[in-house]
């Protein structure tokens, strides 16, 4: 069974990969995420003239860039996700493979179960180039590391549960 539901995934990441679309999404959302990333430096100037030291324009970054940044990504994540659980479904209906799944050895908990770990792969590949902040501000500064690596990982958890809440709604 594990051989099956990890072919099952397979297949569901191929199709994927190899669709244009995938990439054409990926773009916009990589494009809305870079609009609001500089949408809140814009923001973060205003702040910045209030400040008078260093530490204090280091301290004020945070709450002022990082975090209302993966608060919109996270709202952007809510749009995009119920999209592609309606796009993996909806494609194997339109090419009719599936009655083969649910013909094939599989049991239904089985077939969501592969969907899940196929849609949460693409959310790995929707939301890996957010991995380019942290690295970027390893350069500019001493910042809290912690914050910046959480953020994306944080945004995967939430996409996960959209997923989960979506699947089961559906």
């Amino acid at each position: 069974r594990k051989n099956k539901m990890k072919s099952l995934i397979i297949h569901e990441w191929k199709n994927f990969i190899l669709s244009p679309s995938t990439y054409v999404l990926s773009a916009l959302f990589s494009a809305a995420v870079g609009i609001f990333f500089f949408l809140q430096l814009l923001t973060f100037q205003e702040v910045l003239a209030q400040v008078t030291t260093q530490e204090q324009a280091v301290a004020a970054f945070f709450p002022s860039v990082i975090y209302p940044f993966f608060s919109q990504v996270n709202f952007l994540s809510l749009f995009l996700v119920p999209l592609l659980i309606l796009n993996a479904f909806q494609s194997e209906r339109s090419q009719g493979t599936l009655v083969l799944l649910q013909l094939s050895t599989l049991k239904d908990w089985e077939i969501v179960l592969g969907k899940y770990c196929s849609l949460c792969l693409q959310g790995l590949f929707y939301l890996f180039p957010l991995i380019i902040f942290p690295i970027t501000m390893r350069f500019m500064g001493d910042y809290d590391y912690t914050s910046l690596w959480m953020g994306p990982l944080g945004l995967l958890c939430n996409w996960c549960l959209y997923l989960s809440i979506g699947l089961m709604a559906g």
